[in-house]
């Protein structure tokens, strides 16, 4: 199974990059690790800029992930920001999207699934709970 995170984790402070709190990008990696540990068969997929945090992780902990894009090096990478269109084709063909943010007003991410009509789940955020049901937050 494919498992779809579009959000930006990261944020450039003091000149490093740093996990974007927000976005919540410990719960997204935790979750992944412990979903392999349980064999659960689920594949993450990362696409979008500003992922240098949760690509450093994964890294760093020898977890298998897809990441459509290209590698973003120590600069940011807004050369990685997809059109519309083509983020709702990889949502298509993911199985399920995820959102783990603990604040934001959205999010956007819960619509360009729902625009594709995929499952996805998401922390109790924004307007989450005005447009997925309760076993889904």
């Amino acid at each position: 199974k494919l498992l779809l995170s579009s959000q930006r984790d990261s944020s450039f402070v003091e000149n490093k990059w740093v996990p974007k709190k927000q976005k919540n990008p410990f719960y997204l990696f935790d979750l992944y690790k412990e979903s392999l540990k349980k064999n659960l068969n689920i594949m993450l997929v990362l696409c979008g800029p500003r992922r240098h945090w949760i690509l450093n992780r994964l890294d760093e902990n020898n977890l298998p992930y897809i990441f459509l894009g290209k590698r973003p090096d120590f600069k940011d990478d807004y050369l990685n920001k997809l059109p519309r269109e083509l983020l709702s084709k990889i949502i298509e063909e993911c199985d399920f999207s995820i959102v783990t943010s603990l604040w934001e007003g959205g999010p956007l991410g819960i619509i360009e699934s729902l625009e594709t009509r995929k499952l996805t789940f998401s922390s109790r955020v924004g307007f989450s709970s005005d447009l997925l049901s309760d076993n889904l937050i």
